[in-house]
């Protein structure tokens, strides 16, 4: 075959795949498209869990307190202004990931090569600032008690 037969043969196929029709045959119809990513609804993910909750064995009841006891209703405890999302170790140093409203703060215990990171005294949000970084994050906010949140420490 000569160099121009080839070129006359490849352009044939191209005009024939961007027609297409694969060699003169015409496809009836759209093609069949397939949703690889459907949509789904928030509310169905917790949907099993909350079955598995409602089938649990019930926990032993906590015995009041002697000032519940006297008729005291006992401080409510805050909620936590924070969850933990996650951790990772980067050249030896732990970087922990906290997670509030759809958006994560990145923490290092001292000047680390993450982008954003927030060292010890510098302020997470809203007035939450990162006192120090060790097997537990204590954040201090600006109108309460300091606020410690537990991390566990992967096994080495």
């Amino acid at each position: 075959m000569t160099a121009r037969s080839i070129i006359g043969l490849a352009a044939a196929l191209a005009l024939a795949a961007a027609s297409g029709s694969v060699f003169g045959q015409q496809t009836a119809g759209p093609a069949h498209v397939v949703d690889v990513f459907p949509s789904q609804q928030w509310t169905s993910l917790g949907a099993e869990d909350v079955v598995a909750a409602d089938t649990a064995p019930d926990a032993p009841q906590e015995m009041p307190s002697t000032a519940q006891q006297d008729g005291e209703s006992a401080p409510a405890a805050q909620p936590m202004p924070f969850g933990i999302a996650g951790e990772w170790r980067e050249r030896g140093q732990r970087i922990v990931v906290l997670e509030r409203g759809g958006r994560t703060f990145l923490l290092c215990a001292q000047a680390c090569p993450v982008r954003d990171a927030v060292l010890p005294g510098g302020e997470i949000a809203d007035g939450y600032r990162l006192k120090r970084l060790g097997e537990a994050a204590v954040i201090a906010s600006g109108n309460g008690p300091d606020i410690e949140l537990s991390l566990s420490s992967p096994a080495h």
